[in-house]
């Protein structure tokens, strides 16, 4: 034990992984109406005029592919950008509650099997078109047809006038308007795209965001400006915001501490070590939904592999102290959790027994699953990330599985994990944490899944489980069964071997006021309501 504890205490593990948060939120009750309260995040007593002016430096560890195509966003990160330029039709709350934002109201109708969408008047896209009814309806329609499965309960979409749309619905989905509002929800120009196309509009985010994109420098920087026609007046307050590329985070601290940047959204180790030196807590907190999931996701579906066999499962998760590891990595973050739930959400099922470290339970199970000495495997990682998959690889030789390391770079991994990829191993695996746990289930543990779908059985009962939480017609029957999803994906089928619920660790100066970098959701933020203090 103490060799293992050693090894992990070396650690440098960024606390973000490379993963798809391309996120749902808390879910809503079944007959819902919702209107905005605009700018009801702001906070202090200071004037508008106090607030105007200054450029916010935005340090990112992690390379960008997708800027201004929601729908192929792939990670937390490419949503917080995007946040700058393109809105979404709804946000979270200080209580995880979905509100309406970009959208004015909301409305879902259980019986008549709809979602009603109001939009706000008068609001245009940074290219000086009309964000109506029909704009929207198209950004629905492009996400649908890229793949994206998040909204394909909707049948059909009725714009009812210019600033109304109905989305009916083949079923009854509880989780739709989380879906729709806000993961389908971040809105782009229309005209844009089809003048320019879908490469174009990737590098290119034209919304109706407080802030205009001017350039993407690859792997430099990202410039956005004020947008001084944005929907609400005095607001932005910020002249405009700089994304700067830091894949060094030795660097990030260097230059946050000499005033080059005044946030940094990639933490790591030698970050949160040199921060707490330098007497600075996180402006970010521990969140029950919105964070990111992390662990190990072995190959269950092919029957050559011995990862096939439920005890072989069980046998690696009882091999690792997850425990261990997660509490050397507590400051970036990171929370224990058996499940694929954060703790503390209302989907979370604490009568989850899990696999607690056992060495001699894991040599048992590999013994009568006809592995009494072991095998040999591979194990794929994020190239970023092959310092834990090193600890990894030490507590599986402890049973006699030798697992090789197989780094992977990001464009790999998306490979291997998207709808047509699969793997052929142990992969180090990070999804999407929400308390509203059963379309996320639903990406991966379904035939109709979009994320890390290929390598896993779909087993039917849990089917039945996540088609009965999402039709669901009252809160607590749905939370019932999405407790029992929590406990059936774990205890009975080890579909998965979950570490830890990973909450965004973000550091700022003092002098940066209301970003909510990692406060509500860790994908998105408020950048119309940054401030800098003069």
């Amino acid at each position: 034990m103490k060799k293992f504890m050693k090894v992990i205490s070396l650690l440098v593990i960024t606390s973000l992984l490379l993963v798809s948060v391309a996120c749902s939120g808390s879910g809503s009750p079944a007959d819902t109406t919702n209107t905005a309260n605009e700018s009801a995040q702001a906070s202090g007593n200071e004037t508008a005029s106090d607030k105007q002016g200054g450029v916010l430096r935005i340090a990112y560890g992690d390379k960008f592919n997708c800027i201004g195509y929601p729908a192929g966003s792939t990670t937390y990160y490419e949503n917080q950008v995007m946040d700058a330029a393109l809105e979404t039709l709804g946000r979270y709350d200080e209580s995880g509650v979905l509100v309406p934002y970009l959208a004015e109201g909301f409305k879902m109708d259980a019986d008549a099997l709809t979602l009603t969408i109001n939009l706000r008047k008068d609001v245009k896209f940074h290219d000086g078109t009309v964000c109506d009814a029909e704009a929207v309806k198209w950004n629905f329609e492009e996400f649908k047809a890229s793949g994206r499965s998040e909204i394909n309960d909707v049948a059909s979409i009725e714009v009812k006038d210019p600033l109304t749309l109905v989305l009916h619905l083949s079923k009854w989905n509880n989780s739709i308007a989380d879906a729709a509002l806000f993961t389908a929800g971040r809105i782009i120009s229309p005209t844009y795209f089809k003048a320019n196309g879908k490469d174009v509009a990737i590098a290119n985010p034209v919304g109706t965001g407080p802030f205009k994109f001017v350039k993407w420098e690859r792997d430099a920087r990202i410039v956005f400006e004020k947008n001084k026609d944005y929907r609400v007046k005095g607001q932005p307050y910020l002249d405009g915001i700089e994304v700067v590329f830091m894949p060094d985070t030795t660097t990030i601290v260097s230059a946050m501490r000499a005033g080059e940047i005044d946030v940094i959204a990639t933490v790591d180790g030698t970050v949160s070590d040199a921060m707490e030196v330098d007497g600075r807590a996180p402006i970010s907190r521990p969140l029950t939904s919105g964070t990111i999931m992390n662990g190990l996701m072995p190959t269950s579906n092919d029957p050559s592999l011995p990862f096939h066999k439920l005890k072989v499962r069980q046998a690696i998760a009882h091999a690792i102290d997850k425990e261990a590891i997660v509490a050397m990595n507590k400051k970036l973050g990171w929370a224990y959790s058996n499940q694929w739930t954060p703790p503390g959400s209302w989907s979370y099922n604490e009568a989850t027994v899990g696999y607690p470290y056992n060495v001699a339970k894991a040599k048992q199970l590999l013994a009568e699953a006809g592995y009494p000495n072991g095998f040999t495997c591979k194990g794929y990682v994020n190239s970023g990330d092959v310092k834990l998959m090193e600890v990894t690889q030490a507590y599986l030789a402890e049973v006699g599985i030798k697992m090789e390391i197989v780094p992977i770079e990001s464009a790999k991994e998306n490979e291997m994990t998207g709808i047509k990829g699969t793997w052929d191993g142990i992969l180090r695996w990070a999804g999407r944490g929400e308390a509203d746990i059963a379309p996320v289930y639903a990406r991966t543990l379904t035939d109709e899944g979009v994320r890390c779908v290929g390598g896993v059985i779909h087993p039917e009962d849990i089917k039945k489980l996540i088609d009965s939480a999402v039709a669901a017609k009252t809160f607590d029957e749905k939370v019932a069964i999405s407790k029992e999803l929590s406990k059936k994906v774990i205890d009975d089928y080890c579909l998965l071997i979950p570490f830890a619920s990973i909450s965004s660790q973000v550091y700022s100066t003092d002098k940066v006021k209301d970003s909510h970098l990692g406060y509500y959701h860790i994908s998105h933020w408020t950048p119309e309501l940054v401030w800098i203090e003069k």
